[in-house]
């Protein structure tokens, strides 16, 4: 009998040591697929993220990284038929889930930037002194979530670290559709900039020859085949958006 629960114990022991490390895996926070965009289109609250396993019901977490930051809770409520973005570069490869905001906050809505969203977080995102921090991979060291302008639209980051000295770790564009006042650094995005491709860099030329671009006709013709395209120029990195479904 005593034989038997020493075999016992240790084929638990067993057990247990070579399934922690597995399931440490499983639960380590993926960036590229955790985290996505959220804007509003014909009043619909639209999660555009590069996962295609999300579920109803399933919560998500909106950062505003805009100043003031702010943040709030969703839930998936549909997986539309069609991509709900109002972003015109949206990337190929997203999926798309409509949300249901729970709570007061109400920090999406017409005519707001888009925000920040994330799901599967086992660790709470809080405000500290107006700004949201979280430690989404739980290796002890918080993120920042950022937002910076291009010529026409905003790039979205986060951070492990203070942005722009911290780790980059998350980066999308969103086309915005009209002039603001570019305030991005290199640091934003240039780890990105690998490529420029053709149909950029007609829609980047008109751009800088004032020619206004008929949106959506115009800009989605020409940003339909591409996956993601940047513009230099002898100042600055301009990126101005992601390909269009």
């Amino acid at each position: 009998m005593e034989t038997n629960r020493s075999l016992t114990i240790t084929s638990l022991i067993l057990v247990v040591v070579l399934v922690t490390p597995a399931s440490v895996a499983a639960q380590r926070f993926r960036f590229d697929s955790q985290i996505g965009v959220v804007d509003l289109k014909n009043d619909q609250i639209c999660l555009a993220i590069q996962n295609s396993g999300l579920s109803v019901g399933d919560r998500v977490k909106l950062v505003s990284p805009f100043t003031p930051q702010r943040i709030a809770t969703a839930v998936i409520e549909q997986r539309p038929s069609q991509p709900c973005s109002d972003n015109p570069g949206i990337e190929p490869n997203n999926s798309f889930y409509l949300l249901r905001l729970e709570g007061t906050e109400t920090f999406i809505t017409p005519g707001h930037p888009p925000a920040i969203g994330i799901v599967g977080l086992s660790k709470p995102v809080r405000l500290l002194h107006r700004q949201a921090i979280a430690d989404l991979d739980r290796d002890g060291r918080m993120e920042y979530f950022r937002h910076c302008a291009s010529n026409e639209g905003t790039h979205l980051t986060v951070w492990s670290g203070k942005p722009l000295t911290g780790k980059r770790r998350w980066h999308s564009y969103y086309y915005l559709g009209y002039d603001v006042v570019p305030n991005c650094k290199k640091k934003d995005y240039i780890e990105a900039a690998q490529r420029t491709e053709p149909g950029a860099k007609r829609l980047h030329a008109r751009e800088q020859m004032g020619i206004e671009l008929n949106r959506p006709r115009e800009l989605l013709s020409g940003v339909q085949s591409l996956r993601s395209w940047f513009c230099f120029s002898e100042q600055s990195v301009l990126v101005f958006g992601y390909a269009h479904r």
